[in-house]
């Protein structure tokens, strides 16, 4: 028997015995009896906290497989709650506090997504660009019927480009509704500002057919009726008399259902007097 490989040595002297015949390495219903044994003696926090970083990559993995996860903005999420799954590699028992932020960022990813699920839905079948396909599906149209019946130049059936500060990036403004506030360059009379007052006439109009008190369509509002209303006025004057500095003068007024409220700041400048 050499000594440079002693194992190879007695891989090669070794008879060769079917698999049916050889002594198994272990008991492994035995083991597996253990094994539920201890899940029935242990508590349900214990077993819990086993099975809780699998659960965890199941999450994971069903947010990867949303469509809206290779957004840009959602995948900035689902890129940090990638790197909060590799620490659960230095997992304790004791430490269950990153559980409950993996848990907070999942839900983070999810209400991301699901807002993002829905604008989209509600404003990229009416975005400018399918308007323009379908303007551009019109002319494709006109242009073929116009060449049976008149010969001539050829009809262009490219659609005039919107202008450089009515281009608005979907993919951007879709994040900013989600955060908070969309700014639309040209309000009303862009592209996108015509898509909002389209999106809010109909859902006024759905309103009002359900209502018993018919309304002529003519009647219907864009927006809803306001709620409240704020006025702020504010001026720079001398104040208590005409010698004295200029001084702000702000006052503010709210006005919603059947009551108002009015609060005013002034300053003076008493120095000299």
């Amino acid at each position: 028997m050499s000594k440079e490989s002693v194992w190879k040595d007695v891989w090669y002297v070794a008879k060769p015995i079917p698999i049916w015949q050889q002594k198994r390495l272990f008991d492994d219903t035995k083991e597996a009896e253990r094994i539920l044994h201890y899940f029935i003696q242990s508590e349900m926090r214990t077993i819990g906290r086993l099975v809780m970083p699998s659960l965890l990559h199941a999450a994971y993995d069903r947010i990867i497989d949303c469509p809206d996860s290779k957004v840009s903005f959602i995948k900035t999420n689902i890129d940090s709650l990638h790197q909060k799954l590799k620490d659960l590699r230095r997992y304790t028992n004791e430490d269950t506090d990153i559980f409950q932020e993996i848990i907070a960022d999942i839900y983070n990813c999810e209400l991301i997504a699901s807002k993002y699920h829905s604008i989209h839905n509600k404003l990229s079948h009416q975005s400018p660009s399918t308007q323009q396909e379908d303007s551009s599906r019109k002319m494709t149209e006109l242009e073929r019927r116009t060449r049976r019946n008149i010969k001539g130049p050829k009809l262009s059936s490219q659609p005039s480009a919107p202008a450089p500060d009515q281009a608005v990036n979907e993919e951007a403004l879709f994040e900013q509704l989600i955060s908070s506030e969309a700014e639309i360059a040209g309000a009303a009379r862009s592209p996108w500002g015509s898509v909002l007052q389209r999106l809010f006439h109909a859902q006024q109009a759905a309103v009002s057919r359900s209502s018993p008190t018919g309304v002529h369509p003519r009647q219907i509002p864009i927006f809803p009726l306001p709620i409240g209303r704020e006025y702020i006025l504010q001026t720079v004057t001398k104040h208590p008399s005409p010698a004295s500095r200029d001084c702000l003068q702000r006052m503010f007024v709210t006005i919603s259902g059947s009551e108002f409220r009015m609060a005013y700041a002034n300053t003076s400048d008493k120095t000299f007097l």
